[in-house]
């Protein structure tokens, strides 16, 4: 809890939300992927390789 009202005393609310629109782009990509995975869709040769990638936004997140 200390290290909760820190960040928010020294940056803000807006700090804690920091690295959402990468996490939430992840999440957008590999349920786009599972989708298609598992409805045996012809899009599932294009989602791999685009949730593959989008992995870099997770790693991003966690960097902010």
């Amino acid at each position: 809890m200390d290290c909760l009202g820190m960040t928010v005393q020294n940056n803000g609310y807006g700090h804690l939300y920091r690295g959402i629109l990468f996490k939430l782009t992840y999440n957008v990509a590999f349920l786009w992927h599972l989708n298609n995975f598992y409805e045996d869709s012809a899009l599932q040769l294009l989602s791999t390789p685009v949730w593959i990638l989008s992995y870099a936004f997770l790693t991003m997140k966690t960097r902010f």
